[in-house]
């Protein structure tokens, strides 16, 4: 009874840091986006740039690879008692 309460609880958790990832993750890469817009605008190209980079990688991490393939998997397998 005991393993089966710990494990449900592990896997809640696990759950919501993936949750709490995935929203840094993408909280970031708005972040950075639009950061990267300012600075394209003000003109400082390189800065612009970088900033473009990092907030694409950011948004393919939450979305993609933390959203994606773990969330939507985790929630697929999960089996709901009926």
């Amino acid at each position: 009874m005991h393993d089966s309460v710990l494990d449900a609880a592990l896997e809640g958790f696990v759950f919501v840091v993936e949750v709490v990832a995935t929203g840094l993750a993408v909280a970031f890469g708005l972040f950075a986006e639009g950061a990267s817009l300012t600075n394209l605008a003000a003109g400082n190209t390189s800065l612009g740039l970088w900033f473009a980079y990092m907030g694409t990688l950011a948004l393919f991490v939450g979305i993609y690879l933390l959203g994606y393939r773990k969330l939507v998997g985790r929630v697929a397998r999960t089996q709901f008692p009926r």
